[in-house]
């Protein structure tokens, strides 16, 4: 079998065998891994070759492999293709996979040579059929596979099902469509459990380096807090804690980070001009600044132009009627931090890294430190549980717009006309909201302004997104 992280990877070919030596398949259904919170699980191998017995045109026993028939003599045997190597049956292609290259490749075979041999409790072979040679078989190819139907016995009670379903078929043939059809919008987009905005301070040249990797292989947007009056070209060296001196971002940098579609906020001192900040910040994205990250006196144009202001503090906050909890988790252990994200769903955290390393964790600053490899794990964990990864401002905008709108509805014959209401400023606040509709319709299909699909109802109702001022027709399919 193949295990990548173990550097085995056998050659999937027929190979001479003249002492006739029978060659198990192995599969590796689990890999041995360590899992994010520590645990150690071990690798579990399954012999594909171990065949079933049982009548093939029973159900109970459908999936058998060989049946013997006392009376008549007769053994039935029933292999797949994959016992066999066989890549595709149609045009006759075996495995035949060449060592080194990474492709898989495959040969046309002219057959199978058989020999059937019994044995005694001791595997000494008792008799051999043919006796002396062997048995040829090559099947007929196709390009269209013959196919039969029959009616499984699941069939009358789905038959019964929907005969008593509640939704009723008029004389004319159209279908009523029941009561219950409703729409809501869901408190965190694509109605996650609940969100993690990756939150990176000081402008420090390493969350380039080692965060935006691992952000762009998971597509994450993350937020930056950035420091005008470290950011020079080419980047310099800076102290802003007991870290010391470390190289800081350059405006090249951060026209990288924000094309890759991340956050940059301004991130203040207290005692410092944030006013004179947040101009110099502005001049260097030529973009709106909406953020703060710091303690700041809003007056003046911040007052105007900031829509979200936190303290870099940890513990929890609110701002403008929004909620969320800092947290810092640089020594905090991946099974600390399974429990924090098992006691906070539906709620809103942000997780601040002051400073990444690859390897080596500097004993000046030790405390302000997260390994990269810890960082991966540490997201993939909040993914895991189901939160929502994104930046401060993406939540943010999302639960204000959540407050502050109403869904306008329209039915039409057998469509609805869904469009959102928002109080909000909308060149600011246009986040798409996550709308659940309930049905029992079993498709939905939805036209936009530039696209149609249809969605599959596999749990009462159906997820899609639309931004607020936008509107989207729905139509149940029976």
């Amino acid at each position: 079998f193949t295990d990548i992280y173990n550097d085995s990877i056998p050659d999937y070919a027929s190979k001479p065998n003249e002492e006739a030596d029978f060659v198990p398949q192995h599969m590796l259904t689990n890999r041995g891994r360590e899992s994010l919170t520590g645990e150690i699980f071990d690798s579990v191998v399954v012999n594909r070759g171990v065949l079933q017995h049982g009548k093939s045109n029973n159900a109970e026993t459908s999936n058998a492999d060989w049946h013997w028939d006392e009376p008549s003599g007769l053994l039935e045997v029933r292999l797949t293709w994959h016992l066999l190597n066989v890549s595709n049956p149609a045009k006759h292609y075996v495995l035949d996979n060449q060592p080194g290259t990474d492709q898989m490749e495959y040969a046309e075979t002219d057959g199978f040579y058989m020999i059937a041999f019994i044995t005694d409790k001791e595997n000494n072979m008792v008799k051999r059929y043919p006796s002396n040679n062997y048995l040829h078989y090559l099947w007929d190819g196709w390009e269209e596979p013959s196919w039969t139907s029959r009616l499984k016995p699941l069939y009358d009670s789905l038959k019964f099902y929907f005969r008593t379903a509640e939704n009723e078929i008029d004389l004319n043939g159209e279908i009523s469509f029941p009561d219950r059809a409703t729409l809501s919008v869901c408190p965190y987009y694509q109605d996650k459990q609940g969100a993690v905005s990756l939150s990176f301070l000081g402008s420090d040249h390493a969350h380039f380096t080692l965060a935006l990797p691992i952000l762009q292989k998971y597509r994450i947007n993350a937020s930056f807090g950035v420091v005008p009056r470290v950011v020079e070209d080419p980047a310099g060296q800076y102290a802003m804690d007991n870290a010391g001196r470390r190289k800081r971002f350059s405006t090249m940098v951060m026209d990288e980070i924000r094309q890759q579609g991340h956050h940059i906020a301004l991130q203040t001192a207290e005692g410092e001009d944030a006013e004179s900040e947040f101009f110099a910040l502005k001049q260097m994205v030529n973009a709106p600044v909406r953020h703060i990250i710091g303690k700041a006196p809003l007056s003046g144009p911040l007052e105007k132009e900031i829509e979200l202001m936190r303290h870099n503090m940890p513990g929890v906050q609110r701002y403008e009627g929004v909620k969320w909890e800092n947290l810092y988790l640089a020594g905090t252990s991946q099974l600390a931090l399974d429990s924090v994200l098992h006691a906070n769903q539906k709620q809103w955290l942000i997780f601040n890294y002051d400073y990444l390393t690859e390897n080596y964790v500097p004993h000046q600053g030790k405390s302000l430190f997260v390994k990269q490899d810890r960082l991966e794990r540490q997201l993939r964990l909040a993914r895991n549980h189901n939160f929502w990864l994104t930046s401060e401002w993406n939540v943010f905008r999302y639960l204000k717009q959540y407050e502050h709108t109403e869904i306008n509805t329209v039915w039409h014959q057998d469509r609805i006309f869904v469009s959102l209401e928002c109080s909000l400023d909308p060149d600011i606040y246009n986040h798409p909201l996550t709308i659940r509709f309930e049905t029992y319709a079993p498709f939905v299909e939805v036209i936009t302004g530039g696209d149609q699909y249809t969605l599959t109802n596999r749990d009462g109702g159906v997820y899609f997104d639309i931004v607020p001022g936008e509107e989207v027709i729905l139509k149940q399919t029976w």
